[in-house]
């Protein structure tokens, strides 16, 4: 017989169907139209999460904090951009910044130059990695996908490999930068907020950032897995300059609920609380106030 689904069941089946062609994304701003626009091609996840489950579908605890940060920055990194989820949200919450989103995977790049094309926003991508040396380092990526998972590293991708999140992995040589000369070199300019997801080498994109560090102070929100044991290395770099830690863990009601629903899409039964983001912060800010607007921003009504 067939079995019969309950209303949630049907959404939840239904969220598995890929979403192809455009998509518009709106963050939940009151004021005005604050928005940017997908290609969904069937060959990524993020696309058809954000169309299902709204515009903090995926990493719902570090987007509402981001948003914050976003507004009060004038010049904004996204270094491992992918398709550019962060950098578009950044540029949309805040259009008269200027927002640099760096990407090194060949299709990737492709995908995030369409979304910038899709977009009229201040965005400028780049298809670099970052690190603290420039010229041409090997990367490592899985074979014609567009997989999150890419990385300078081979031991992290050899792990991510056997753990199933990587399959026929290639390498190809790509050209790295180191962020002090980039930003000289490209006259940027004082730097506010900077984003780091590179899958493990956080810490050498931070060391050939460290004038910027010490020059600038910008907030950094970086990914520090367990896996790769970068906490305790970022921490040693970053706390010399000042700066604090805020590890960016579920706050809201709808926060959890998202996470509960991605532990089970992916068929795993353990709580999550969260990504594995942290805000690092040497600025003078009422941070209770800070995470309060953010979690407000968080359980703003989503179109």
């Amino acid at each position: 017989a067939m079995r019969s689904t309950t209303g949630i069941e049907f959404k939840k089946l239904i969220q598995k169907i890929p979403k192809l062609g455009k998509i518009k994304v709106k963050l939940p701003q009151e004021k005005q139209d604050y928005s940017f626009v997908l290609l969904g091609l069937g060959d990524e996840g993020f696309t058809s999460q954000l169309f299902w489950g709204g515009w903090d579908a995926l990493e719902p605890e570090s987007l509402p904090v981001w948003v914050q940060l976003a507004r009060e920055a004038k010049v904004i990194l996204d270094v491992g951009a992918y398709i550019g989820q962060m950098s578009l949200v950044a540029a949309a919450a805040n259009r008269s910044a200027r927002v640099y989103a760096f990407e090194p995977l060949p299709m990737a790049f492709d995908r995030l130059a369409i979304h910038q094309t899709l977009n009229s926003l201040n965005l400028e991508i780049f298809n670099l990695a970052c690190s603290d040396e420039s010229g041409e380092l090997p990367f490592y990526f899985s074979h014609g996908a567009l997989s999150p998972s890419n990385s300078l590293s081979k031991n992290f991708m050899e792990a991510s490999e056997r753990q199933g999140f990587a399959k026929n992995l290639v390498k190809k040589n790509v050209s790295v930068v180191k962020l002090d000369d980039w930003i000289v070199e490209n006259k940027v300019g004082i730097v506010d907020l900077v984003k780091i997801d590179t899958e493990g080498t956080e810490p050498a994109v931070l060391r050939g950032m460290r004038n910027i560090i010490e020059k600038d102070r910008p907030d950094l929100v970086v990914e520090c897995l367990e896996t790769t044991h970068t906490r305790a290395e970022v921490e040693a770099i970053l706390f010399p300059f000042g700066y604090q830690a805020y590890p960016l863990v579920s706050r809201t009601p709808r926060q959890l609920r998202i996470n509960q629903d991605l532990m089970r899409w992916a068929g795993r039964e353990e709580s999550d609380t969260g990504t594995p983001n942290i805000l690092f912060s040497a600025r003078k800010r009422n941070m209770k106030q800070f995470f309060e607007d953010a979690d407000r921003l968080s359980e703003m009504r989503h179109h």
